[in-house]
């Protein structure tokens, strides 16, 4: 995965007592014109009060608030705060464009699939500084068809899934065995023949059995995004919304 769309993808922790955190998961950072959102899975964000982001050089609170789907969306987004924005950015994080987002309800089995977050596994927290050092996984695959998303009983309407066959680290090497937890509420990338790469769910849950990685498609969001921004008067531009 190109390095640039690796940086879009953020650590999410939760504060436990006074100087430790605890990894959540994963979270993708998108902008609108001159508004930043975070996006994630539902379960990984809606039950916790004191959440932080980012790693190395510093992890900061979290700033907004949450507008979540349950299941079987398990969907949450949040419109950040300029100060977030800005640490996000300075700590080498950077955030896609509207454009780069497919909320169409398209059969994707003609698209390579790439998955992308932060297993617990390669995090590391100190708990006296709140630095974080993450890294990141890729899990690379292909859609399944909406015939064989039915069969696997998955929703063709809401969800994307894949059969992981690749998995890596942020510097391309083979990972062996695939720590699940962390990766929730990462991206799901298309990849065309062109090598374009498009942002289309958010990882929710695995079958680590049939090594299936499963996502909500993105388009519940970019609805209710679209809505607010229609309210501040800004219209996005998206693909299929």
């Amino acid at each position: 995965m190109p390095h640039r769309f690796g940086r879009v993808i953020t650590p999410v922790h939760a504060q436990v007592g006074d100087s430790h955190l605890a990894h959540l998961g994963s979270a993708v950072l998108v902008r609108t014109r001159s508004r930043f959102w975070l996006l994630s899975a539902a379960h990984v964000l809606k039950q916790q009060v004191n959440l932080w982001l980012g790693g190395k050089p510093q992890s900061f609170p979290l700033r907004g608030n949450l507008v979540w789907f349950g299941d079987p969306l398990d969907l949450a987004f949040t419109e950040l705060s300029a100060a977030n924005s800005e640490a996000l950015i300075n700590n080498g994080n950077s955030f896609l464009p509207i454009a780069r987002v497919d909320a169409r309800t398209r059969d994707f089995s003609n698209f390579r699939m790439i998955a992308h977050g932060f297993p617990a596994r390669g995090i590391e927290i100190d708990g006296d500084s709140r630095e974080i050092t993450a890294t990141p996984t890729t899990l690379r695959s292909k859609f399944l068809s909406n015939v064989d998303l039915r069969k696997s009983n998955c929703d063709p309407a809401l969800e994307v899934a894949g059969l992981y066959d690749i998995l890596v680290d942020s510097n391309g090497q083979p990972v062996k065995k695939l720590e699940i937890r962390g990766l929730s509420g990462g991206a799901i990338w298309s990849r065309s023949e062109d090598d374009k790469l498009h942002l289309v769910g958010i990882v929710k849950e695995f079958d680590p059995k049939r090594k299936l990685v499963i996502g909500t498609r993105i388009r519940p969001l970019l609805v209710e995004m679209e809505r607010r921004l229609a309210a501040a008067d800004v219209e996005p531009s998206s693909p299929g919304v």
